[in-house]
């Protein structure tokens, strides 16, 4: 048993990186996404892209909401994890086996909200800060087109 903990673990280590590396990802394609659109506008000199920034950007910033939900609840099973080594660790005893089930997928079973994923940007003020500023930044840009031509 002890074995298939440590499995477990070492997994949801590798898995939560994972998820670091593709918020990370997200977060460079929305940025540079939604550059690439604020020139092509300007090049284009016309304001017409704006709903393809505003699709953009939402989708950007859905995935990554998702992507911490997710995260969320992979490090909650690693906590779960991690007690139940400690616990095995200070008794030498059998973990008893109604306490663990082994596989990842044990911490999404029942779990998925679509409030839950709202939920997730509570106490990450920065997430929703870099996506206000990105849609922010392109209302600037619609209205300077507008006045300019």
């Amino acid at each position: 048993m002890m074995h298939l903990l440590e499995l477990e673990f070492e997994y949801l280590q590798k898995a939560n990186d994972k998820f670091d590396v593709s918020r990370f990802t997200i977060k460079n394609w929305a940025v540079t996404t939604t550059g690439a659109l604020l020139v092509l506008s300007v090049t284009a000199d016309s304001s017409g892209l704006a709903p393809s920034w505003l699709v953009t950007v939402a989708v950007f910033a859905y995935l990554e909401v998702l992507y911490i939900y997710i995260q969320d609840h992979v490090i909650a099973r690693c906590n779960r994890v991690e007690e139940l080594l400690d616990s095995t660790m200070r008794t030498d005893g059998p973990l008893a086996m109604d306490d663990y089930r082994f596989g990842i997928s044990q911490g999404f079973k029942g779990r998925f909200e679509p409030k839950g994923v709202l939920l997730a940007l509570r106490g990450r003020p920065h997430i929703y800060i870099l996506y206000l500023g990105l849609l922010a930044a392109t209302a600037i840009d619609i209205v300077v087109l507008k006045f300019l031509t």
